[in-house]
């Protein structure tokens, strides 16, 4: 799943960008020019670039770089404390892994994370 710019900072994706030979142990690598086409444009729509999005940001230090949208104090907000990403909610839900949006967030693939 591709997730939506605006759910880490733009220095997440910077690094993430950086990194694409080893992308959460895939080799993601790509030519230059798409690198930069794509970093510009995660850059220009991340979480700190739109005031709308600048909620996802709320209680990060802008000392750290999250490499993944779990990491994001929001996250564990949205979803740990109230129970959401347990291992039994996660494997009814048939989620893979934690930040496996589209299993319980129909709409996840556009960007849609409304209550489900």
């Amino acid at each position: 799943m591709l997730y939506p710019a605006g759910l880490l900072p733009a220095r997440s994706w910077r690094g993430i960008t950086a990194g694409l030979a080893d992308h959460f142990g895939d080799n993601a690598a790509l030519d230059d020019a798409t690198v930069a086409h794509i970093a510009a444009y995660l850059e220009a729509n991340a979480a700190d670039a739109k005031a709308r999005n600048r909620k996802m940001l709320r209680d990060l230090s802008g000392a750290v770089t999250p490499a993944r949208i779990t990491e994001l104090p929001w996250w564990t907000r949205k979803h740990e404390r109230k129970d959401r990403v347990t291992p039994a909610t996660l494997a009814r839900k048939g989620a893979k892994f934690r930040g496996d949006c589209k299993a319980c967030h129909e709409d996840a693939e556009r960007g849609l994370f409304d209550e489900e």
